[in-house]
């Protein structure tokens, strides 16, 4: 069984045929989007990231993580 990716990055590309097309990636460490959006398409051609956490299903509020 694969590992459980942490994150999940929605990429929204500008086209001229199809208006806005979406492209999700999911990843490990949040530094690897860089890479995705170096891979292409143009990152010109990017409307907007939507990046979302999808690890442990536990949720912290910022004070709880603080006191860790």
């Amino acid at each position: 069984m694969s590992e459980p990716y942490r994150w999940k990055a929605t990429i929204y590309f500008r086209t001229e045929k199809n208006g806005v097309l979406d492209v999700e990636h999911n990843f490990m460490e949040i530094e690897d989007l860089h890479e995705i959006v170096e891979r292409g398409p143009s990152w010109q051609a990017i409307e907007r990231i939507e990046v979302v956490y999808c690890g442990l299903p536990e949720k912290l509020t910022v004070e709880e993580a603080d006191a860790l």
